[in-house]
């Protein structure tokens, strides 16, 4: 019997080694391009940083236009539509048209059709560029200043006075939540943080954060929490599969292992990590299992 056991144990631990043997696995743009019908990248670390297009990505973008590649951008971000997300990435060179941008702000109508929310008073965080994310709905944005409020979307970290905008939401949570019960929590962008040109920066995730802590703190006996569209999410990848036929085989090309290869590695899609983001492939070992990549690139 314990013979069985340690053959079955040595077994799991070669299986694990080369588990891990394979996924760290580097593999090459042109392999890709020849292996999945369909890619999928995320933006910034990948195609673009803050300034610029970064070493490749043009000449890529180029040649998928014009061998007609199916490919799609897929960002977290919400805080502006697809249009000027694409607008944003072609004035960086790189000419992406918008329909081949799929931005978890784009996925909310939908959400918000399915959860059948008719209201006019809609509080969005966030600059006036997030209201694109009521298009084709039946609700509108509430003002800033607003105490009362239906549904609260997290459009971004900044566009307002951060310290005071959050302490009016949460202490208008507290009232809204003791008189009515709880309301609708939308997280877009449940990113924690984003590589800048020094160091890194908050986002909607981080905001959201706080925001929970403070209501479970208030309301210990709740289970109160955002609901999540983007990467690592299932919907945004929901959708790159049906834009993509539900039988075409997708590839993910991201540098943060939490977002993009968690999402894929979810969603049964292949996943690459590249080496010019948040994560570095060096570090791969410092993480879980279920957040190895099936590949490794260092750079496009």
């Amino acid at each position: 019997m314990l013979e069985n056991k340690k053959k079955k144990a040595d077994l799991f631990l070669s299986l694990l080694f080369f588990c891990e043997e394979e996924a760290l696995e580097k593999i090459s743009m042109d392999v890709l391009l020849n292996q999945y019908d369909t890619l999928l990248f995320d933006a910034y670390g990948v195609l673009v940083n803050a300034n610029e297009a970064l070493q490749g990505a043009r000449e890529l973008i180029e040649k998928l236009n014009r061998i007609n590649k199916s490919y799609y951008i897929l960002s977290n971000g919400s805080s502006r539509s697809p249009e000027s997300t694409a607008l944003s990435y072609q004035k960086k060179g790189l000419q992406i048209p918008s329909e081949r941008v799929i931005n978890s702000g784009s996925l909310v109508p939908k959400w918000i059709n399915q959860q059948k929310i008719v209201s006019d008073k809609v509080y969005i965080l966030g600059p006036e560029s997030c209201h694109f994310m009521l298009e084709g709905t039946q609700c509108k944005p509430c003002s800033k200043g607003s105490d009362d409020f239906d549904l609260l979307i997290i459009g971004n970290q900044d566009g307002y006075p951060f310290v005071e905008t959050i302490d009016h939401v949460i202490s208008s949570l507290f009232t809204i939540f003791s008189k009515k019960g709880s309301i609708p929590l939308l997280l877009p962008n449940p990113d924690l943080i984003y590589p800048k040109n020094q160091g890194v920066g908050i986002t909607g995730g981080m905001v959201a954060k706080m925001i929970e802590s403070a209501l479970q703190l208030r309301f210990p006996n709740e289970s109160i929490s955002f609901f999540n569209l983007g990467k690592p999410y299932s919907e945004i990848f929901v959708e790159a599969k049906r834009r993509s036929g539900e039988e075409a085989s997708l590839i993910m090309i991201g540098d943060q292992l939490y977002t993009d290869v968690r999402g894929a590695n979810n969603a049964g899609i292949d996943s690459v990590l590249i080496g010019t983001g948040l994560t570095k492939i060096a570090d791969l070992d410092e993480y879980p299992l279920q957040d190895v990549p099936t590949f490794t690139m260092e750079c496009l």
